[in-house]
């Protein structure tokens, strides 16, 4: 009997989290497990998983870090990947909420696929970044199918115990931004190229992040992780748009691009979602082969 187990990774955010496990209690698959591993939150969360625990209608484990350590978000997950032994490993961010049908459409996935991803939505698209989020990939698709493991993102996903037994876990090195970039490279460096798109899978939330937080959060991946990445996993060029990447860093200047400018800009054109857009994932291009220029 395939067995199934929920990888919770928790910082920090325990009324999210609440909401989230509640979520997950109006299932209508018949058994699964639940783990909630806790990356050295210190609002509580530990105190009130270990009281509430056993009033949910699955199996609820918490597991955390020695000392209570905050170690980021790949090492998280690692905590369950390496005490449990499930069929079909599932991972949902803690800030966000899934329908009853939610571990059942990811299940019928992986009876075909190795790997599942379902769709992200942010709520509120008034915030510039959460609508170009919202834009990104096939998040703005209601078809569901095969993709390139390039698109592998973690926060909604479900994959096979088969393919961590192939490529191994997540990165821990990786504490901030880029541990899907890592891993979804590790994926085509191996004969899993495809994984598929379960538009069913829905999971929705809201994202705060302002446009300025997260393109330095981009600058920071670009100008550090992402030439790694290239460098450990060559011939994977497309990834990232890495190549067009490379032929526009002759044409950039060596001076910062000034982000808190042109992330001002962004958030008064919300309103213009195609352009707004637009201008992000231009920002986002640039940034990248100046980093790379220098």
């Amino acid at each position: 009997m395939v067995s199934v187990g929920i990888v919770i990774p928790s910082f920090n955010n325990l009324a999210e989290l609440k909401l989230c496990l509640d979520s997950l209690c109006r299932q209508t698959f018949p058994v699964f497990e639940v783990v909630v591993c806790v990356d050295g939150s210190t609002d509580g969360t530990l105190e009130w998983l270990y009281e509430s625990r056993k009033s949910f209608p699955f199996n609820c484990h918490v597991l955390t870090h020695p000392q209570n350590e905050n170690r980021g978000r790949q090492a998280t997950r690692n905590l369950a990947l390496k005490q449990f032994d499930f069929s079909y490993w599932l991972f949902l961010d803690s800030d966000l909420l899934v329908e009853s049908h939610w571990v059942q459409e990811h299940c019928l996935t992986l009876e075909k696929s190795e790997i599942s991803i379902g769709k992200v939505y942010f709520t509120n698209s008034d915030n510039a970044w959460a609508d170009y989020y919202n834009s990104r990939g096939f998040n703005d698709s209601s078809l569901s199918g095969f993709q390139s493991t390039r698109y592998f993102i973690s926060g909604n996903a479900a994959i096979r115990k088969e393919v961590f037994e192939k490529v191994g876990f997540f990165d821990e090195t990786i504490r901030a931004y880029g541990g899907d970039a890592e891993f979804a490279l590790r994926l085509l460096s191996t004969e899993i190229k495809r994984l598929y798109f379960t538009s069913n899978a829905v999971a929705k939330g809201e994202l705060h992040k302002s446009v300025l937080e997260s393109l330095e959060q981009y600058k920071t991946f670009f100008s550090g992780l992402l030439s790694d990445l290239m460098k450990k996993y060559p011939g994977n060029e497309t990834y990232f748009n890495y190549g067009l990447i490379r032929r526009l860093t002759p044409f950039v200047t060596v001076m910062d691009l000034n982000l808190e400018y042109a992330a001002d800009c962004i958030d008064h054109l919300k309103w213009q979602h195609k352009i707004s857009r637009f201008l992000i994932r231009a920002l986002m291009t640039l940034g990248a082969a100046q980093s790379l220029k220098k």
